[in-house]
């Protein structure tokens, strides 16, 4: 698989995923509010993500608590939750994300 084909589907498979579990979480009333801001907080974290592993050779532990953190925060503020229910949903939702991405990874045996 080239390169931008497995960057595409990680991008796909975080958004879709993450998306999917936060909307579960949460059963917000504005659907539409959750699931754009979700898109564009993993729109801005999946390219850094993928610049820092794939570029910088960055350790994947530090680069996902990172990507945690920023995603904490931006939830926090963006959906006025408190700190502790911020942290959960972030959490939640990028284990999600990488569980499902390591399970369509050994399911068709992409690299």
């Amino acid at each position: 698989m080239f390169i931008e084909n497995a960057i595409l589907l990680a991008y796909a498979t975080t958004i879709i995923s993450e998306i999917a579990i936060i909307l579960a979480i949460q059963r917000p009333r504005e659907i539409w509010q959750w699931i754009v801001a979700i898109f564009l907080i993993n729109s801005l974290t999946h390219p850094l993500v993928i610049y820092l592993l794939r570029v910088q050779g960055a350790p994947y532990i530090p680069v996902e608590f990172g990507t945690f953190l920023i995603e904490m925060i931006w939830y926090k503020l963006a959906f006025n939750l408190n700190w502790k229910r911020s942290m959960i949903v972030s959490g939640i939702a990028n284990a999600f994300s990488i569980i499902v991405g390591v399970g369509i990874r050994l399911l068709f045996g992409l690299q």
